[in-house]
């Protein structure tokens, strides 16, 4: 399931996990995918993530993402980072 936020600026990714995934923009402007470790999912604790996915206290952001990638890109390294967050 996928949902926009309030004023189109953030949005929420669920799935068979308890744990959900916002994305939403930081005062820096960068693209960061939010989520709180849940010991109900069987995440790794210090997960390998993707190449310019770096771990942040809210989660992960996706360096130098910005809209000019495409929705394409942003979503297959969106994609990549929460494959590595969940271990699958």
């Amino acid at each position: 399931m996928a949902e926009s936020g309030s004023w189109g600026i953030t949005g929420t990714l669920a799935g068979p996990y308890s744990t959900k995934f916002t994305f939403c923009i930081d005062y820096e402007d960068d693209l960061v995918i939010a989520y709180r470790y849940s010991t109900d999912d069987d995440f790794p604790k210090d997960p390998e993530l993707p190449e310019r996915a770096i771990k942040c206290d809210a989660g992960v952001y996706l360096e130098l993402a910005s809209a000019a990638d495409g929705l394409d890109s942003l979503a297959e390294r969106s994609a990549a980072a929460i494959r590595a967050i969940t271990g699958c």
